[in-house]
Parts: C-alpha cells; structure tokens; sequence
C-alpha cells in the first residue's frame, strides 16, 4: 500500500502544472497602501502555480488589466520605494506578488490562476489520468514489467487527451470574433 500512495502522490505531482479545467481558480484581495510584495499573509490566495492575469479594480469601479513584466524590470524601475501610483504592471517571484508602482490606496485585485489543487480533487476529477499513470510508476519501478507500463502510457496519454479536450471545450467558444 505504500508503494500505491507513493505512486499517486507521483501521478498528481506530474500533472500539477498542466492546466485543466478544474485547476483554474480565480480570486480577489485588496492592496493596502505603500504595500510592496503580496503573499498569503497579505491577503493573496493560497496555493497559486502560476498567474494567468492580474486585474485591479478602483473605488470608481474602473477596471485594469495589469501587464506582467519580469522581477527585475520592476526591481530597475523602484529604486527609491518611494513612487506610489495606481499600479500598472506586476511580476511573480518567490510565492509573491509584487505590483509597480506601489499602490497609493486600496484596491480590489481579482487574479486567475492555475492552482494547486489538492490531491483528493485530482483523484475526482481526472480519477482516469491519475490511475493509469500511477500503474504505470508502479510498473516501471516496483513490478518491473516494462510491457505493462507501455499498456499504462497508451491508456495515459488517450486519458490527457480527453481531459484536454474537455477543457477546451470549457475554455473556447468556439467562435473566432475580429476586434480592431
């Protein structure tokens, strides 16, 4: 049983960053003002893998979409800590969320991002995915019988490919629109 829960806890761990449509959250938090970085303890939602997109929303209820620039463009660009503004741009770094400028007052900002869900949901919602995937560790390094874990990698990859499709389907409207 061991050897099992070891190889489930492999299957969700080489999945963790691919981007299903169970795995996409979206959440919201508030800027306090002259804050610099954002973490969990500042609000910002546990458990993010990677952002998707970063949208500020004013007390006038105008709404921004930030751009995402690198750590250390916003690094170049805040060399005195002192210029707050409605930020403009923001980069991820170190489990943190660093906006620039600095927010001069509080703001709602709403994040989409692929999020580590936890293990119990990857075994609901991709159950397929994870079984035929965790057969094959098993396969391969405890029961050593590569032509199983081959049978395992074929069930594997036709699982991904309709859990892709699901969330394309979830994703695309299936319309291409044209926009000046």
């Amino acid at each position: 049983t061991t050897q099992i829960g070891y190889a489930i806890s492999t299957a969700v761990a080489a999945y963790k960053t691919t981007r299903f449509a169970f795995d996409e959250k979206s959440d919201t938090f508030s800027t306090a003002q002259g804050t610099v970085e954002y973490g969990t303890a500042e609000g910002l939602p546990d458990g993010i893998v990677s952002l998707d997109t970063v949208r500020l929303t004013t007390s006038s209820s105008s709404r921004y979409l930030l751009e995402q620039v690198s750590y250390a463009v916003i690094d170049a660009l805040d060399v005195s800590g002192t210029y707050y503004s409605r930020p403009l741009m923001y980069a991820w770094h170190e489990e943190k969320l660093r906006m620039y400028p600095v927010a001069d007052s509080t703001y709602t900002v709403t994040v989409r991002f692929l999020s580590d869900v936890p293990e119990e949901t990857w075994c609901d919602r991709a159950e397929a995915l994870i079984r035929c995937r965790a057969k094959r560790e098993l396969y391969t390094h405890f029961l050593f019988d590569p032509q199983m874990a081959q049978t395992m990698a074929v069930a594997e990859a036709d699982e991904l490919r309709s859990l892709k499709r699901e969330a394309r389907l979830k994703q695309a409207s299936g319309r291409v629109v044209p926009y000046d």
